[in-house]
């Protein structure tokens, strides 16, 4: 049996997987947004934002935190994505960790312990960013309340609450500094947070085609658990 993806994990690479996919319709999500939120500036502002981004990479700084502000963990690396699905976390530290993914998997390959799991990405997963901004039009002014203000010229700050209580997160953040995403803070409703803040941040840049390849060395346990997806 594959071992199951930590939470936060699961979090952190749906939360990714959103960047990519709401561009597939960002204009068609315009569009809708207009005339359902009738003219709402946030959600107006939050998609132009999420329209510009159909690649990214970036240093990140991640924590996870329990519901008393303890650390459950932190770490930092790379990643880089792209429309449609790609996407690439690498941890650096503190254990080396790479994941990989295509909307439809997850592959995670633990350095250490010479082991790469493969997973399917969990449609079950209700409410989550991803969901959120899967590329159908009405799901920001369906399923969430959109906060926005804008600190500095350039700079704003969005704050998500589900409509649904049964969501798996109480709110979503994301603070964007120009057209660049540099934080994005995910809560739950038992109070647990993980927060991702990016720096080197690049947008929409020239990756070469293998760039987004799990490459591991021969003779590693390999623990594929998405038996039936294409």
């Amino acid at each position: 049996m594959a071992p199951k993806l930590p939470t936060f994990l699961v979090w952190l690479v749906n939360a990714a997987l959103a960047l990519i996919l709401i561009a597939n319709t960002a204009l068609a999500a315009e569009q809708a947004n207009k005339a359902q939120s009738k003219k709402d500036p946030s959600v107006l502002q939050l998609i132009k934002l999420l329209n510009a981004t159909s690649g990214m990479s970036a240093k990140f700084h991640q924590e996870a935190l329990n519901a008393d502000g303890e650390a459950l963990q932190q770490t930092q690396g790379r990643m880089k994505l792209q429309r449609p699905g790609k996407f690439y976390w690498h941890t650096l530290e503190p254990f080396e960790q790479k994941i990989n993914s295509d909307g439809k998997r997850i592959w995670v390959y633990d350095v250490d312990l010479e082991q790469v799991s493969i997973q399917n990405v969990d449609p079950g997963l209700g409410q989550t960013p991803a969901a959120l901004l899967s590329g159908e039009p009405d799901k920001v002014v369906h399923q969430f309340y959109v906060e926005g203000v804008q600190h500095a010229a350039g700079s704003w700050h969005f704050h998500l609450k589900p409509k649904e209580e049964s969501s798996l997160f109480s709110d979503v953040e994301l603070q964007f500094s120009g057209e660049k995403l540099i934080y994005m803070k995910l809560s739950d409703s038992l109070n647990q947070t993980t927060t991702v803040r990016f720096a080197d941040v690049k947008l929409n840049p020239a990756f070469k085609h293998q760039a987004f390849m799990l490459q591991f060395p021969e003779g590693v346990d390999i623990i594929d658990s998405s038996q039936g997806v294409p």
